[in-house]
């Protein structure tokens, strides 16, 4: 019995696809592969792409014995589809049908396939995308009492529906079971510990995979000369003799390569023979491989095995020679935190090349000039680089000396087929003083109060000015003095500083010019902020009088009688942050049922007030005729803009009553005072009796 198995591949480096044909001599079974793809491409640990996949169709006869009790099955393979794509399955498609003939006659079949791709809850209750396989089964006979197979047998029909997460590389991957019988019971199972998720792990190299002249191992030089000899075997069964030919140039995949020939021989009728690439990065690489093996399995039973192996494809690297390179380009350079420091500062220093060809090994950058030495740096996902494979190489530099400026450096970019250098420049900056301690003496203080200040500062390039930056609040700069290894100066906090914690700025100057302003210290690694707290005064009154008809005084007119006159109270109250309002309290001077009530001032030019914003403000009151001569306290309050009110011990304000007879003569004088006048005329009367009386005493004496 003789047995044929044809297998023809088109490969492309790291993508083979396949067609091959299954044929058994005796018992007339055949299987059709049409199509056989398997790619997995991995770039430095990283699986980028992954396709298996292969779809086919056959169908097969079989006799197990030509005398009674026979067997003789007719079977075909409608549909056999299986793809999995990235570590997922989306296709898994068998369908068999066929015939039994014998003592028993009968029918069986295969259909699976995938239904819909759901979710589904494990055992344990978690929820898992799935694919919902429908895999259903049947075999059924007449009879079988002679079979002449030694198992139980028997009739059936299975339909299950199999959930199942579509990872291909995790274990226990059904997670459910549904069980459907004939009668339409229905019941479940549920796998435990299902599934178990597995990370795909780059696999091995393999020297069946990586020699390109055969699949046996052996040691295959990467570039070969006309005339070598070298043998290569699997095992000692199995040797091929090598005899290389002639070089030549080929065009593969729009490569212009230079291939070399060769020959082999197994012996026993059995040979091969082919090209491999003979040039550049792909040296060793097969160009094409014919195989024709024959092996003996014994009982008569040989079997012929053929193979052919076309490169198709390449897909990785672009560039396979030397003549086909373009070298690498400089694009740009940069920092990646826009700038670096000397004495410590650390930045990222990022250099973008341009390789059309993608095939750059390494960047090497020369900091000579600034003491730093040769850096290297990286594009695959060290020394700070963020994104792999980017073409932006990266180092972190840290800049620990004392040179900076703008200065040459040279960049040394080499790929695989040359090294490039390019000289450019890059500016290192002068940091301006740091400082560890900012003290102010005391730190809680009234605009006006004046303040010391104490700065500890360094600098390696020494420190050449310190001054207090109070512009920007009402106030100027103040230059520091430098005394005992501190930097000392003080300041009248101005008016125009807001109230609250503020931050005063401080300019820091060093030798060579850097200068910053600076609000913060830095001390054992923590950031303390230069603050020094402004408490908010309470509005004061500067000043109050009376207004009437455009002349002041210091005192109330009250009328002795008739209409109460009309005065204007005017208040200046003074309060660095601005006054928000201003209210009087007037006591019997308010008017009626207003005495104890806050009265709102103004300074708006109206209701008595003279000039509008003038700060002076002003309330109209009326004295009435019932109010005493004398003094009356009054209260007055004034609130700023930060809500701080005007404090209840200076708020009095003492004002003089001074009664004015404000009525002239008039006609109707002696009616207006005619109890005075007869006051006056008993007053009269009384003293003429007296007077009488007297002149009667005196005239008796004299007689």
């Amino acid at each position: 019995m003789r047995l044929y198995w044809a297998l023809v591949i088109l490969t492309e480096t790291n993508r083979p696809s396949a067609t091959s044909f299954i044929e058994f001599a005796d018992g007339n079974i055949a299987l059709e592969l049409e199509e056989f793809r398997f790619n997995d491409l991995w770039v430095y640990g990283v699986q980028e792409e992954q396709l298996f996949k292969y779809t086919g169709n056959g169908d097969f006869n079989f006799i197990v014995s030509e005398s009674e009790p026979y067997i003789f099955s007719n079977g075909t393979v409608d549909n056999f589809h299986f793809e999995e794509r990235n570590g997922l399955i989306i296709v898994d498609t068998l369908r068999v049908d066929g015939t039994y003939s014998g003592d028993a006659s009968g029918s069986f079949g295969i259909i699976r396939y995938i239904e819909e791709a759901t979710s589904q809850v494990n055992a344990s209750g978690a929820n898992f995308e799935v694919n919902k396989i429908k895999n259903e089964n049947w075999f059924n006979v007449s009879s079988f009492s002679n079979f002449p197979i030694n198992q139980d047998l028997t009739a059936e029909h299975n339909l299950t529906y199999e959930y199942t997460v579509p990872q291909s590389s995790w274990d226990n991957p059904t997670i459910r079971y549904l069980y459907i019988e004939d009668n339409g019971t229905t019941y479940d199972e549920y796998p435990e510990v299902s599934p178990i998720p597995i990370d795909v792990e780059r696999p091995p190299a393999n020297s069946i995979d990586t020699t390109p002249i055969t699949k046996e191992t052996g040691v295959v030089p990467e570039v070969l000369f006309p005339g070598d000899e070298l043998k290569i075997s699997k095992n000692l069964d199995f040797i091929l003799s090598v005899l290389v030919k002639d070089s030549r140039e080929e065009i593969i995949d729009g490569h212009v390569v230079k291939v070399i020939d060769w020959v082999g021989d197994y012996g026993n009728d059995s040979h091969a023979y082919g090209s491999i690439i003979n040039e550049g990065l792909l040296s060793g690489l097969f160009n094409y491989v014919n195989r024709s093996v024959t092996v003996d399995m014994g009982l008569d039973v040989k079997i012929d095995f053929y193979e052919t192996q076309n490169l198709d494809k390449i897909r990785y690297p672009s560039v396979i020679t030397a003549a086909e390179n373009s070298p690498p380009s400089l694009e740009s350079i940069q920092f990646r935190e826009g700038s670096l420091y000397a004495e410590g500062g650390m930045a990222h220093l990022e250099i973008t090349v341009l390789d059309i060809d993608n095939d750059i090994l390494s960047v090497n950058v020369d900091l000579s000039n600034f003491g730093l030495g040769i850096i290297e740096l990286s594009d695959r996902g060290f020394s700070g680089d963020e994104v792999i494979h980017d073409n932006i190489w990266t180092a972190l530099v840290n800049a620990e000396g004392l040179e900076f400026g703008n200065k040459s450096i040279d960049i040394e970019m080499i790929d695989i087929w040359e090294t490039i250098t390019i000289t450019d420049s890059i500016e290192i900056l002068n940091p301006a003083p740091t400082t560890s301690s900012i003290i102010f003496t005391p730190n809680i203080v009234y605009r006006g109060d004046t303040v010391s200040v104490s700065i500890v500062a360094e600098d390696a390039h020494g420190i050449a000015s310190i001054s207090l930056e109070l512009m920007s609040s009402g106030g100027e700069s103040i230059d520091m003095v430098f005394t005992d290894s501190q930097w000392l100066g003080q300041f009248k906090v101005p008016d125009q500083m807001a109230p609250g914690e503020r931050l005063i700025p401080i300019r820091m100057t060093d030798n060579y010019g850097s200068s910053r302003i600076i609000t913060e210290y830095s001390l054992n690694g923590e950031i303390f902020d230069s603050l020094l707290t402004i408490k908010n005064e309470a509005p004061m009154i500067v000043d109050y009088n009376i207004s009437k008809d455009g002349e002041f005084s210091s005192v109330v007119q009250v009328p002795t009688s008739g209409e109460p006159i009309s005065q204007v109270l005017e208040v200046t109250i003074y309060d660095p942050d601005g006054i928000s309002s201003v209210q009087v309290k007037m006591g019997r001077l308010a008017p009626i049922g207003q005495s104890n009530d806050w009265i709102l001032m103004n300074d708006d030019g109206l209701s008595g007030d003279r000039i509008s914003g003038d700060g002076v403000y002003s309330v109209e009151v009326f004295a009435r005729s019932s109010l005493p001569n004398g003094e009356l306290e009054i209260l007055i309050r004034g609130t700023d803009i930060y809500l701080s009110t005007t404090q209840p011990d200076d708020q009095r304000v003492i004002l003089d009553l001074e009664k004015m007879n404000t009525n002239p003569v008039s006609e109707n004088w002696i009616l207006e005072n005619t109890s005075v006048l007869i006051i006056l005329g008993l007053v009269f009367t009384l003293i003429l009796s007296a007077a009488g009386i007297l002149l009667v005493f005196r005239d008796s004496e004299f007689d």
